[in-house]
């Protein structure tokens, strides 16, 4: 009842799992706030709903049965991590600390607790090697992951192969946002874009590394730059020959970009700045297209369609990448010239941005939304649509500052993207996890958890102790019982209706024992635990005689018992020591029926004289006398 697999929502919605699956993944993640507070207090139940939504949510975090489902999923989480690197159970303390840990922290970012495990897996895949992570730098790529859309196994993929380390993936991807924000684009399509090309970093200089690979990729997105086209150029120029044949091909289409003309520049700007390179085959691009006033669109001219396309088949760009670069470019440059801000005011990048995020009208206008502000300089909510070129101070300022990031993490940027409701929901989710996975972790949940689930493999099946011991300890279940062999021959030469007889037989025998303990009667507990073994052994003296299970003679059914392979001998003469030690909480009540079971059960063997090796011997030849079997 331990374990726990976590159900997608939309599957509880739909109705394909059970109710306490559903039940349980309600205390792993726990309910909204705004579900608790906001819908109780707009619905019939009112007040008396939200008393017994907190008071269930109160009670869930100091529950006994659902702290030990979430010690189950942890214990699930950090099997799942060590099983990504083949550990044995010495780190399992570890990565539930881990998971446990970051569940307050992840939550804060509008994640899940399973985001946790998933993000540190992902690092493990990748560097395939237990990585040793500040909780603070886990977090942070979970929100890099979150803000760039990008995988945390790519991030770290693509990173670790330029020699950047996993600490500084969070930095240098907030300075990729940043550009992104500044340039008026997508943070995520850039952010894919440095990702899909940091390798190249390795075969050409960028300036500033990851900056002038971030800078590419935000004009390619500004303009929808293909940047494996621009690439397959920058490759194609890195070559002495390609670079002379591409300049010999430009001067031949009557190409008026310089920079594209002389193989040695090519070369150059290829090896040392692909970012400029892009540039030059953009402004290139400008010079075939105009803005058709009548249809109030920009559109390459009519006598140069030719041309151009005959540029983008010696550039490698066949498909109209080159003609849809062309017609943004003429969009941005012209909105461009329309902005009147002198460089002391604003600076290229400003201008770009400006341009970015305006719009050009059938008259040709570029226009940009700006909010509307108050006397205070607070917004109104109200915004105008403004002329690029009537701008003022104030209104430049305004747009640059709702594009900054500066002075903020990755873990602000995520937080500060969520809705105003989200990120209410997102802190309280945030204790709470920290509360109840606190407690989850605590030693005597720990402890309490071992002893239920380790402990109790440990005394019926026998093994380690978390791999932290050499030596390996004996259960109470003998191998034989393990084995699918002994089970086989038992039942080779049963009637069905004997193996039924039997199985309803020992069930009702438990049955009887459980609803004894469970409906305790003080006065005769001691007399219930010391029958029961009789029990079992009667309900199997009266039906084993009669369904020759082992295979031997009807005379002695058992007389192959000893042939069964790898069972053990029954002529045992080393002694055997039984030690039951039964150990629960002292706290727990219970613990005087633990030690009456443990008396009878000693009284028990004591009175039959079997302190020694030959326990099994012994019952089993007393089994046969009584059943009226000879006894060889």
């Amino acid at each position: 009842m331990f374990m726990f697999q976590e159900q997608n929502e939309s599957n509880v919605k739909a109705g394909n799992v059970d109710q306490s699956a559903a039940e349980e993944a309600g205390i792993i993640q726990g309910k909204a706030f705004t579900d608790i507070v906001y819908k109780n207090l707009v619905s019939e139940n009112g007040l008396a709903g939200l008393g017994t939504d907190i008071g269930t949510e109160i009670a869930n975090a100091f529950s006994l049965k659902a702290t030990y489902i979430r010690a189950g999923y942890l214990d699930k989480q950090q099997a799942e991590i060590r099983a990504t690197l083949g550990l044995g159970s010495q780190k399992a303390d570890e990565f539930k600390k881990l998971v446990a840990d970051g569940a307050a922290n992840f939550a804060k970012i509008g994640l899940k607790v399973d985001d946790v495990g998933k993000t540190y897996g992902s690092l493990l895949k990748t560097f395939q090697a237990d990585i040793a992570i500040a909780d603070e730098d886990l977090l942070e790529l979970g929100a890099t992951s979150k803000v760039t859309g990008q995988e945390v196994g790519a991030l770290a993929q693509g990173f670790r192969g330029v020699g950047i380390s996993i600490q500084e993936v969070g930095e240098r991807m907030t300075e990729v946002a940043q550009i992104a924000r500044e340039a008026g684009v997508s943070v995520a399509a850039v952010s894919a874009g440095v990702v899909k090309n940091l390798d190249k970093m390795n075969i050409y200089n960028f300036e500033n590394g990851t900056k002038g690979l971030a800078k590419m990729a935000a004009q390619a997105s500004r303009l929808g730059i293909d940047m494996d086209k621009i690439f397959a150029v920058v490759d194609k120029a890195f070559n002495p020959e390609s670079a002379i044949e591409m300049a010999a091909a430009m001067q031949r289409l009557g190409v008026s970009t310089g920079a594209l003309l002389d193989p040695l520049r090519l070369m150059d700007l290829s090896q040392n700045d692909p970012t400029e390179l892009q540039n030059q085959i953009v402004n290139m691009t400008k010079d075939f297209v105009r803005f058709n006033e009548e249809l109030g669109q920009f559109e390459i001219m009519p006598g140069e369609k030719r041309r151009l396309q005959e540029i983008g088949k010696e550039l490698g760009m066949t498909s109209g990448e080159l003609q849809k670069m062309a017609i943004n470019a003429a969009g941005l440059d012209m909105k461009m010239k329309q902005i009147r801000f002198p460089s002391s005011i604003a600076s290229k990048e400003d201008r770009e941005l400006i341009a970015t995020l305006a719009t050009v009208n059938k008259q040709g206008v570029a226009q940009v939304k700006v909010a509307r502000l108050d006397e205070k300089g607070e917004r109104t909510g109200e915004f105008d649509m403004i002329d690029v070129g009537e701008l003022t101070n104030e209104q430049l300022e305004t747009i640059k500052k709702e594009q900054d990031l500066r002075g903020q993490t990755m873990e602000e940027i995520a937080i500060d993207q969520l809705s105003e409701l989200d990120k209410l929901n997102t802190q309280f989710d945030s204790v709470r996890q920290a509360l109840v996975f606190g407690i989850a972790t605590s030693k005597p949940v720990n402890e309490s958890y071992k002893a239920a689930t380790t402990g109790l493999r440990q005394s019926l099946f026998g093994g380690y102790d978390l791999g932290l011991s050499s030596e390996r300890k004996e259960g109470l279940t003998p191998e034989m019982v393990q084995k699918t062999q002994t089970y086989r021959r038992f039942a080779d030469n049963l009637k069905l209706e004997d193996l039924e007889k039997l199985g309803t037989a020992i069930k009702d025998d438990f049955s009887g024992m459980i609803s004894s303990i469970t409906n305790v009667d003080w006065s005769t507990i001691t007399s219930n635990a010391s029958s029961f073994f009789e029990t079992i052994k009667n309900s199997v003296n009266t039906i084993i005689p009669s369904i020759n299970p082992f295979g031997g003679s009807e005379s002695d059914p058992l007389s192959n018992f000893k042939d069964v392979g790898e069972m053990p001998k029954l002529e045992l003469d080393e002694k055997v020591n039984v030690d039951i030690n039964v150990k629960l909480d002292p706290n727990i009540q219970n613990q005087a029926l633990s030690q009456i079971i443990q008396t009878e059960i000693e009284k028990w063997f004591s009175e039959n004289n079997l302190s020694n090796g030959g326990i099994v011997h012994k019952i089993l030849e007393n089994f046969k006398t009584n059943s009226g079997l000879t006894t060889k």
